[in-house]
């Protein structure tokens, strides 16, 4: 039958045919809310919605860990030949902590709809198999993904512009109107602010420094006490805030 497993999730074991799983009681207990709750004229478009909502979410689920192996895929096959033949060593995925990454990784992005999110997880897979990338103790992996499964999208374009500004200031170049061409030099909130598509604001990312700052993934006095000077600094300045430990994150999760 299904089991919890430790993290809380459900996964699929074998079942006697026609009994009852645990997802299939939990869903049954909802469904039976709302249908009290649908009794009550006031709540009854909102128990309906609900209902509809949740019939779906095994189906999501479903479809979205298809498209993440579809995208693994994808990736290897945007290698050349060459690296595909000579830098990827498939046998370590007989690796007892490698099989244990990948369950991690399938629960983590089971409901993850970010493609930049994603890509970090396909990463987490694919950089273990690469010439010349040891693979990391069980315990370290798991602390990393640990971490990527608590950083927000915003968070990750951070610490991505930070580990290259060179890079990022030539997206940023690509990217802006000429017509808004800085005068001088590009400041960090500039490169943010373009590469986040126009949605970022200063108050939210100045939050997001300082809950990278607080997982040690930055270090803002490097810079600046003020999250507010470091989005004004310049960008290549502002690159010394990233940490070795973010440095090493940033490989992590990572795929050429």
């Amino acid at each position: 039958m299904k089991t919890e497993n430790d993290s809380g999730s459900l996964e699929s074991s074998p079942t006697t045919v026609g009994q009852p799983t645990v997802r299939d009681r939990f869903v049954q207990a909802i469904q039976t809310v709302c249908e009290g709750l649908a009794l009550d004229p006031k709540l009854a478009p909102f128990a309906v919605g609900f209902e509809a909502v949740l019939g779906m979410i095994p189906e999501q689920g479903e479809e979205s860990l298809r498209s993440f192996v579809s995208e693994l895929g994808e990736d290897i096959k945007n290698l050349d030949e060459g690296a595909r033949q000579t830098q990827l060593h498939l046998e370590r995925m007989q690796n007892s902590g490698y099989r244990v990454l990948v369950v991690n990784v399938l629960r983590a992005v089971q409901f993850e709809i970010q493609e930049d999110k994603r890509s970090c997880y396909r990463a987490i897979l694919l950089n273990p198999l690469r010439e010349g990338i040891p693979i990391n103790p069980q315990a370290k992996q798991e602390y990393f993904l640990n971490v990527l499964n608590g950083l927000s999208v915003y968070a990750l374009l951070v610490l991505r512009v930070l580990s290259d500004p060179t890079k990022a200031r030539q997206e940023y170049e690509n990217l802006r109107n000429p017509k808004n061409a800085p005068m001088g030099p590009v400041t960090f909130w500039e490169v943010i602010f373009v590469l986040s598509n126009g949605t970022a604001e200063q108050p939210t990312f100045g939050s997001v420094l300082m809950d990278l700052n607080s997982k040690r993934l930055i270090r803002l006095e490097t810079i600046s006490q003020s999250p507010d000077s470091v989005l004004q600094a310049d960008v290549q300045n502002a690159s010394r805030a990233l940490t070795g430990f973010g440095q090493e994150f940033i490989r992590f999760v990572t795929f050429p």
